[in-house]
């Protein structure tokens, strides 16, 4: 009893201190003081003790005069957190629910704080412990003009060592504190994009392995100074708060410095980019699969039609100075004819789809322009027999060409869309492909010598011409 009164004495007069030299009323937002020290506050449990009155289904109210004093590892000022601080002494973290916008200017990171906890509530919210006000049967942030009443500043420039654990090891121990992974990178899928949708103000997980593939949600606030920045490729140590949502853990950085990202990643992906042209990268193909090395890029045009539906779904022919390619897409970006992109092929796979070299499973790229337009190819058909390897997938333009001898027929035909071609010249052993779903299928063809554009693929043994819509055929 004589402790508590010590206790409640000491914040009694630190309130009229503070009311007296910074010109606020008792019960407002503590400011700092104009001197680092500590206020004369006697404190008589921990962090840990607090913590351990959560009660996992209501809210439990303080009813001890508990005076614990913790470091601010999180606060406000990034936005990553917000109306929330994090703080934590030797023993344990805890998460403190604040009704004031912008506290960081009293209370940041690296200051020491005392808390009166008597009267305030402890919940594990979705399994994370905070504490607040009570508000409709809620722990809630406790009101700014009560804020004083609770919490007083004192020392700052103090540094908490962040506990290292892996990404699989985390207990509830853990909560609300700080931690370091060494050695981690974020998901290949999640590199190049944003940390959170700054545009719409939508919190983001994304997710950060390390070199056993164990995994971490990384979660970001859509309002946090940060969430328009792009994710590194290169991996580095992270250090963030934990928490948890339920049963799924995930931790939160405090800004773009928590993340070192200056390693070599462990997981093969290569973060230095690397411009091939389509030549040298069909060239890198050998019997079977050949796996891209990390890090190469192409920047190409397209010059298939996806609106006709010439091609199978998913398929996108790109060409640069140097060759022709065709590239299947995990979700097919439905490039227009003549767009310019920059693609991250490294990593993905070269093979052969029934004699046609491809590349697979490729995510879409960024659109860019300035590169050199692609003009067809003007080649004989005996040319692109003899040289298939050499036009495959490339754009060209074969003049003076008869198609089924010249006698009436569709696009599509009676042959299952193969139809013999003929320029004159010796050996050829080019069809004119046509899909079934390709939107001119039923188009009459010609009957009199054509000049005709395309694209060469292949099909097992078939040589294949495939035009992109009707005005190919001149």
């Amino acid at each position: 009893m004589i402790k508590a009164i010590k206790t409640f004495t000491a914040f009694a007069l630190l309130a009229v201190m503070v009311s007296t030299v910074s010109c606020v009323k008792k019960d407002d937002f503590d400011n700092a003081p104009t001197t680092n020290i500590d206020p004369d506050i006697v404190t008589n449990t921990t962090v840990a003790n607090v913590v351990a009155l959560t009660n996992p289904s209501a809210p439990q109210m303080i009813t001890n005069d508990m005076v614990f004093s913790a470091i601010v590892v999180a606060d406000d000022k990034s936005g990553n957190y917000y109306k929330e601080m994090i703080v934590q002494d030797s023993t344990a973290g805890i998460s403190i629910l604040l009704d004031q916008p912008s506290y960081f200017t009293s209370f940041f990171i690296g200051r020491r704080v005392f808390v009166k906890a008597k009267g305030l509530y402890i919940q594990s919210v979705n399994g994370t412990p905070k504490i607040g006000v009570l508000n409709n049967g809620s722990v809630s942030a406790i009101p700014a003009t009560l804020i004083g009443n609770y919490i007083v500043g004192g020392k700052w420039g103090l540094s908490v060592i962040p506990a290292k654990r892996n990404l699989n090891t985390l207990t509830d121990a853990d909560l609300n504190t700080l931690v370091q992974f060494d050695s981690v990178g974020f998901s290949p899928a999640d590199v190049g994009q944003t940390y959170a949708d700054a545009a719409n103000k939508l919190t983001v997980n994304r997710t950060v392995k390390d070199c056993n593939n164990n995994s971490l949600i990384v979660r970001t606030s859509g309002y946090a100074n940060f969430a328009s920045s792009v994710i590194p490729c290169k991996g580095g140590n992270l250090t963030a708060i934990y928490q948890k949502y339920n049963t799924t853990a995930q931790v939160f950085i405090r800004d773009e410095s928590d993340f070192t990202a200056n390693q070599e990643r462990c997981d093969g992906m290569v973060c230095t980019i690397t411009y091939l042209s389509i030549d040298s990268l069909r060239n890198m193909f050998a019997a079977g699969t050949t796996t891209i090395p990390g890090g190469i890029h192409i920047k190409a045009t397209v010059t298939s039609d996806y609106t006709t539906n010439a091609l199978a779904t998913g398929n996108i022919i790109f060409q640069d100075a140097t060759a022709g390619i065709c590239i299947r897409f995990t979700s097919t970006p439905n490039y227009t004819l003549g767009t310019q992109v920059d693609l991250n092929v490294g990593g993905l796979s070269l093979s052969e789809n029934k004699g046609w070299l491809q590349i697979n499973n490729a995510a879409a790229g960024t659109i860019i322009s300035g590169l050199p337009s692609i003009t067809p190819t003007e080649i004989t058909l005996a040319d692109a027999t003899a040289n298939f390897e050499k036009y495959e997938s490339m754009l060209i333009k074969v003049v003076n060409v008869t198609i089924n001898n010249g006698t009436a027929t569709t696009y599509y035909g009676a042959s299952s869309g193969k139809l013999t071609i003929s320029d004159g010249t010796t050996p050829n052993s080019i069809v004119l492909y046509t899909r079934s779903a390709a939107t001119f299928a039923s188009s009459s063809t010609p009957t009199t010598p054509v000049s005709i554009t395309g694209i060469l693929t292949q099909f097992y043994s078939d040589k294949q011409l495939q035009i992109r819509n009707l005005s190919d055929v001149q």
